[in-house]
Formats: C-alpha cells, sequence, structure tokens
C-alpha cells in the first residue's frame, strides 16, 4: 500500500531541506570569515530593499494581469497582489513549486477562471520569465565577446522556446500528438495551453519585452546588493551570471533555491570578492529577493487560506470548470 499523499509531501520537504541546509553550511564554512569588510552602504541597502519589494509587489503582478487580460479575463490588479503574496509562503511548504497551484485555485474560486486556465496563465508567465532571463544571459555574452558556442547555446533554447510560446501551429501540433495517446489528457491539454493559444502574436511579444524589464529590475537589486557592500560590479557582468543563478536555484533539490542560490553566487562571481563577502551578497539577496516576500506573505497566507475555504464552502457541490467571465 501506498503512504499517504500528506506524508509523502512532509518527507520530500524534509529532504530538500537537508540538502538546502547541507549546502548553505558549505558555502558559510568555505569562507574566511575574517577577510569580511562590513562597511556596508546603508543608503544603498535601503535603495536595494526599496526596489526589490516595488518590483514584487507591482511588476510581476502586472504582467501576470496582463497574461490574463489576453485570455479575456478581468481580475483586479489588487486581488492578484492577495493572490501572489498570499500563497508565497507556500512554494516553500509544497516542493517542485506546487505553491504556484494556490494561485489558480484562486482564480477560479474568487472570479470563476478555470484551473486549467489559472495554471495555464501561470505557465505562461514562468515561459516568459524563462525567456527574458535567456535574453538577458545572451546580451551578456554578446558583450563579454565570449566563445561563439557560449553564446549559440542559450540562443537557440531561447529560439525554441520563442517559437514554442509564439506558435499556434507549433502547439495544435503538440495538442494532436497528444489527443492520439488519450482524450481526456488533451483536453486537459487544451485548457493549459489555452493562454499560449489564446493570445495574439503581438500581445505575446510585447509581453516578451515587458518581462526583458522585469527581470533586469531583478539583475539590478543584485547589482545594488554588491553595491551595498561597497564592491562595484558591471551590468555586463550581472547579466552574464545572474540567468544561470536563476536557473541552477529553480533546480527543484532544495526548498526555495536555498543552499543552490548561494553556492552559485559564490562560486560563479568568484573573481569579483572573496568568499565571504560574495556569501554575504548572497544572503542579502535571497533575504530581499525571497525571505523578505515569504514574510509578508506569512501576515497574509492565513486570510489567502480562510477565503479559499469559505469559496469551497460556498461553491460545495459546484463544477471545478466554470464560464469566463464577461470582459466587459
Amino acid at each position: 500500500m501506498s503512504e499517504p499523499r500528506p506524508k509523502r509531501r512532509w518527507l520530500a520537504f524534509l529532504g530538500y531541506s537537508a540538502i538546502s541546509i547541507a549546502l548553505l553550511v558549505y558555502v558559510i564554512r568555505s569562507a574566511d570569515w575574517g577577510q569580511l569588510d562590513l562597511n556596508l552602504h546603508w543608503g544603498v541597502l535601503l535603495a536595494t530593499l526599496s526596489l526589490s519589494l516595488v518590483a514584487y509587489f507591482c511588476l510581476p503582478t502586472l504582467r501576470w494581469q496582463w497574461v490574463l487580460r489576453g485570455m479575456n479575463y478581468r481580475p483586479p490588479f489588487g486581488s492578484l497582489v492577495f493572490a501572489r503574496v498570499g500563497s508565497q509562503p507556500l512554494k516553500f511548504a509544497i516542493p517542485l513549486r506546487g505553491g504556484e497551484a494556490f494561485r489558480a485555485v484562486y482564480l477560479r474560486k474568487r472570479h470563476g477562471i478555470p484551473n486549467t486556465h489559472g495554471l495555464g496563465s501561470v505557465l505562461f508567465d514562468l515561459s516568459l520569465v524563462a525567456a527574458a532571463q535567456l535574453t538577458l544571459l545572451c546580451v551578456g555574452l554578446l558583450f563579454l565577446e565570449q566563445d561563439i558556442v557560449a553564446l549559440w547555446v542559450p540562443l537557440l533554447v531561447l529560439f525554441v522556446l520563442c517559437v514554442a510560446v509564439s506558435s499556434t501551429t507549433f502547439q495544435r501540433a503538440g495538442l494532436r500528438l497528444i489527443g492520439r495517446f488519450s482524450a481526456r489528457l488533451r483536453e486537459k491539454a487544451e485548457g493549459l495551453a489555452h493562454p499560449f493559444l489564446e493570445l495574439s502574436l503581438s500581445g505575446k511579444w510585447a509581453l516578451y519585452l515587458f518581462s526583458i524589464v522585469v527581470e533586469a529590475v531583478e539583475l539590478g537589486v543584485m547589482a545594488l546588493c554588491f553595491r551595498s557592500f561597497g564592491i562595484e560590479v558591471s551590468l555586463v557582468t550581472v547579466c552574464t551570471v545572474m540567468p544561470v543563478v536563476v536557473f541552477i536555484s529553480l533546480l527543484p533539490v532544495t526548498v526555495g533555491g536555498f543552499g543552490t542560490r548561494e553556492l552559485a553566487i559564490v562560486t560563479l562571481f568568484s573573481q569579483i570578492a572573496a568568499p565571504a563577502t560574495l556569501a554575504s551578497v548572497a544572503f542579502l539577496f535571497s533575504a530581499v529577493e525571497v525571505i523578505l516576500p515569504a514574510l509578508i506573505g506569512c501576515a497574509f497566507m492565513p486570510g489567502f487560506l480562510s477565503e479559499l475555504n469559505q469559496m469551497s464552502a460556498r461553491s460545495e457541490g459546484g463544477s471545478d470548470e466554470t464560464i469566463k467571465q464577461p470582459t466587459s
């Protein structure tokens, strides 16, 4: 008999937590903390914190709202902020970014958006993040004049991703292929593919350009983290290294990327400063970009979960898939 699902989740969470702790301990112990100069620039640190919070609350939420409007849904901005902030701590409690699913559940219960469409909007949003980060990586490599192979690899991945996101012909071919194996699976896949099929090509490219701005702001936060410790780092270097750090931190082997993120920063920026300073920069970046939003989310999470429960009670007996809202 298989183990209860909650037990498996807890075991997975404990396993990922153990890996995170082991990597963080390695980062701390591998640094010579006697070399650390704690001459913090408090004005830059305050600017780092402010930019990070403004970017977290506003820019990704605007992008998500833009995606949903392209799907002919009109949830208000404040409701989407509440969904993102309230579900943020759940990303750490549920492995493999399972906390993202709560955003889709909230959209269904609060705004009548089908589960698959809500999940599709989240997947589309994540694909925009990947495309923007790859673009910034290519720009950084281009300005650094790296070996041509180093540039063509991410450029090829970016091209394939852009085709997969923008080409409805490619997407419908994939759905037909899925339909050969299972009609029910194709029905679910069509729901997830709804934003990819529904958004206009011009809308997709506009979202892509906006995503570059959103992700560039995150790279700016990293540059400010270095400046907080008095370290000058070129934006080209940050563009080259930070997308790799982001992709490494998304690997499903730790909790919230803790451990992999810090180790990647210390390793990939090793030519910039001493390990102790780089570890401090990495911890600061994690604090302002991940820990602080999660702590703020903890204040909203009880209300978020309570609202989901109340909505479940009101809609008990109803269908999971509901009709779209009017667009007017």
